[in-house]
């Protein structure tokens, strides 16, 4: 039979979540803000 999880395993596990949905959200920051950089150098020096 299973096992019902208790509210701290369940609770830890909420935070692990939220903790990778941080990193994630910053990691894509970082890459868009690398980006958007990257196409304002490329129209600024005329390329396309």
């Amino acid at each position: 039979m299973l096992n019902k999880p208790n509210r701290n395993d369940v609770d830890d596990g909420v935070q692990d979540i939220q903790n990778d949905v941080n990193r994630l959200a910053d990691s894509l920051e970082d890459v868009l803000k690398s980006l958007g950089k990257r196409c304002e150098r490329r129209s600024r020096d005329g390329e396309t």
